[in-house]
């Protein structure tokens, strides 16, 4: 049940700036999921050669997952979503 739409924030020669928005429901738990993302990308001859995602990991969580172990996972530096995903 994924969706997207995406807003074009700037584009030169080399670089292209993105903001989209996915809205889904996360398998691992049913909850529906509204994520906004910046996707900043380097462009070589026309190509996305480099991306980098952004995104607001807390608001993801409080989202995703229980409100309990979201909390954890914003508060508990070096918790991972890997890690989490093996104990829920």
């Amino acid at each position: 049940d994924l969706t997207s739409t995406y807003e074009i924030v700037s584009v030169t020669d080399n670089s292209a700036t993105v903001d989209w928005v996915a809205y889904y429901t996360y398998s691992a738990t049913g909850r529906k999921v509204t994520n906004r993302v910046r996707s900043v990308m380097q462009i070589e001859n026309g190509l996305i050669v480099k991306q980098n995602d952004t995104f607001d990991l807390c608001a993801w969580t409080g989202q995703a997952l229980p409100s309990v172990v979201a909390q954890v996972f914003c508060w508990v530096p070096g918790l991972t979503i890997r890690k989490l995903a093996r104990k829920t």
